[in-house]
């Protein structure tokens, strides 16, 4: 009799390899199976690279030193994994799929999930968190503001009308929104790093060490003078 096949699907954390670490994570994929077949694609823009190993993905000079559009898919006697990082999705950035025998994606889901808390950018996936929570925050104002207005505490704090609400809500909305896609093209949820001697914005790095070197200095300054 066959075994029945079951799926499992799964959003990883927030992740960053860079160079020989792709090589640990294609260990790990293929540790424990027998007949595997495993492709690599890696997308910039409208081109698509397509690679048989890791060692052939590092060792291509055409491909960016920066990839943050990647599908990798294992096929093998007892099943098919994929990890796909171009699902676009708010709620899964990097999407982990297996289909196989129970025991095979039992094992391997527990081994990949394993390997990328371990590898996990863990303030990527806190910054995450914190665009849901801004949203939150701001349906919770929204509604907090409507009841105010309706038993007439509203106008305690400048809020006197209808319009005056919905501007506060939809500008804080649209605010978190614009900042999340800014903050997504600068930091992104999933980067694997072929090259780790690159910066990947070594202007934008610079620019912030400056900002933070000028806050310390007029914070120092404003201490020295109280």
């Amino acid at each position: 009799m066959t075994e029945k096949e079951i799926e499992y699907t799964i959003a990883l954390p927030a992740t960053r390899l860079i160079g020989d670490e792709i090589i640990d994570l294609e260990q790990v994929l293929k540790a424990n199976v027998r007949n595997e077949t495993l492709t690599y694609e890696i997308i910039d823009g409208n081109t698509v690279y397509t690679f048989n190993s890791a060692t052939e993905l590092l060792s291509d000079p055409t491909v960016p030193d920066f990839i943050r559009e990647f599908w990798i898919s294992l096929e093998c006697d007892a099943g098919v994994l994929e990890i796909d990082s171009t699902t676009e999705s708010i709620n899964d950035p990097i999407q982990l799929v297996i289909t196989g025998k129970p025991d095979w994606v039992r094992s391997k889901r527990a081994e990949v999930r394993d390997f990328f808390s371990a590898k996990q950018d863990r303030l990527r996936t806190f910054v995450e968190g914190s665009f849901r929570l801004e949203l939150a925050i701001a349906a919770i104002l929204g509604a907090a503001l409507y009841f105010l207005q309706w038993t007439g505490y509203a106008a305690s704090y400048g809020v006197t009308s209808q319009e005056d609400i919905n501007r506060i809500v939809f500008f804080g909305a649209m605010t978190t929104l614009f900042s999340r896609s800014i903050f997504n093209r600068l930091y992104p949820y999933s980067l694997l790093i072929l090259n780790p001697d690159k910066e990947l914005y070594p202007f934008l790095q610079r620019l912030a060490y400056l900002i933070m070197l000028v806050a310390a200095i007029i914070a120092i300054n404003g201490w020295l003078m109280t």
